[in-house]
């Protein structure tokens, strides 16, 4: 099975992956794994192991600067569940959404309470962001509506 390619269509190893991600990040995300809330928990086993639609996502994946809770590369999509502590960082996630999706990425939020009560839309509405028209062009990321955890448009 081949491995992912860089830019130049050259296959990369490990380290050129992880290059972009500092030592100090990538710890990070490990500890993350180990203290998921309950919220990632519940989606974690919805998404794990291909259980949606086949796709392969990958949990509290380090890239850049930023640590995402699930992250889809095939679809470039980025997962995001937020806490009660997102209510009084709405500017920053903002901030940090942007920088995402200035990167080609499509990123979706769920609040912990979508994700716990009722997990079949939030899986909907990630089958939708990925069987949504072609990916977006470098920079060019589907910009989130004010309430969170809507898909794109269809």
């Amino acid at each position: 099975m081949a491995g992912p390619s860089s830019r130049s269509g050259k296959r990369m190893d490990r380290r050129e992956r992880i290059r972009r991600v500092s030592p100090e990040l990538a710890a990070a995300a490990r500890e993350m794994r180990q203290a998921s809330t309950s919220a990632e928990s519940v989606l974690w086993e919805a998404l794990r192991a291909g259980r949606l639609d086949g796709l392969k996502f990958r949990r509290q994946h380090a890239g850049g600067r930023f640590v995402l809770d699930f992250y889809c590369a095939a679809h470039r999509l980025a997962v995001e569940v937020d806490g009660g502590v997102h209510d009084r960082q709405v500017e920053r996630d903002a901030a940090r959404t942007a920088q995402i999706e200035a990167h080609g990425c499509l990123v979706l939020r769920f609040r912990n309470e979508e994700v716990l009560e009722t997990l079949p839309g939030v899986l909907d509405r990630i089958r939708s962001a990925v069987h949504r028209s072609p990916l977006p062009a470098l920079g060019e990321g589907w910009r989130a509506p004010a309430s969170r955890g809507e898909g794109p448009p269809t």
